[in-house]
């Protein structure tokens, strides 16, 4: 009997859902059948990627698909590379860690590195960010439209970027966001249980300026303590 999704409003697969139903419903999927991605539904999800906003509709974003199965096996080796100079000082990272997964790119059938270029966009002030805002909306536009036709997704960005860059061939001068990888999900090898709603994470003004004048004051209190403590160690004896 093959394995279902549990009946909950916080994670589906169903497809063409409306806008809200996929914001919520969408969920991070790691393994996948082995079935590829059709050709239609790759240049469906890569066009509404291209749609994504940016500023000053620059062109700023790059993609690069990566079918090659050699340069997969490369792009697997890379990325435990990468996770073991992390758990050298980390320990979540590490193979018994909570994220000491590595993605399998080998059985990943449709991989998509999000690249953007800073030359591209527009020149104003507060300008340093805007081609990795343009890179973020773009990854949310794929994991969006890959949510829409049923299909699943990953978005790994734990990589060594000099190391990522040359594996791609692409310019020195891009910033790689990560790696997405799409396909069917294999609900027989993943754990099934329901996902929970995230805490609420927006707040409204006030709050945010009445919770920044009390982070300031115990930031000021514990300096205060810190320098009184400090005094009491290198007072010198009289």
């Amino acid at each position: 009997m093959k394995a279902r999704l549990p009946s909950s409003p916080f994670i589906s697969l169903a497809a063409t859902p409306d806008v809200r139903q996929a914001i919520l419903t969408r969920r991070t999927f790691r393994t996948f059948e082995r079935r590829p991605v059709p050709a239609d539904l790759r240049t469906r999800v890569l066009d509404a990627a291209s749609w994504a906003p940016s500023a000053e509709d620059a062109d700023c974003v790059r993609f690069v698909v990566i079918d090659d199965p050699v340069l997969k096996k490369r792009l697997f080796a890379l990325t435990r590379e990468s996770k073991d100079i992390s758990n050298h000082w980390e320990a979540l990272f590490r193979s018994s860690g909570l994220r000491g997964y590595v993605q399998d790119w080998t059985h990943t059938p449709l991989c998509i590195a999000v690249c953007v270029d800073p030359a591209a966009r527009p020149r104003h002030i507060h300008d340093n960010w805007s081609h990795r805002l343009a890179g973020a909306a773009a990854s949310q536009n794929l994991a969006l439209a890959a949510r829409y036709h049923g299909l699943a997704m990953v978005m790994y960005t734990h990589f060594s970027q000099e190391k990522l860059k040359q594996l791609l061939d692409v310019p020195f001068e891009w910033e790689v966001d990560g790696v997405m990888g799409i396909g069917f999900a294999d609900l027989g090898r993943i754990n099934l249980a329901s996902s929970r709603p995230r805490s609420s994470a927006w707040r409204s003004a006030s709050w945010c300026r009445a919770n920044a004048t009390a982070i300031r004051r115990r930031r000021s209190s514990r300096k205060s303590a810190s320098r009184r403590s400090a005094a009491r160690r290198w007072r010198c004896p009289t």
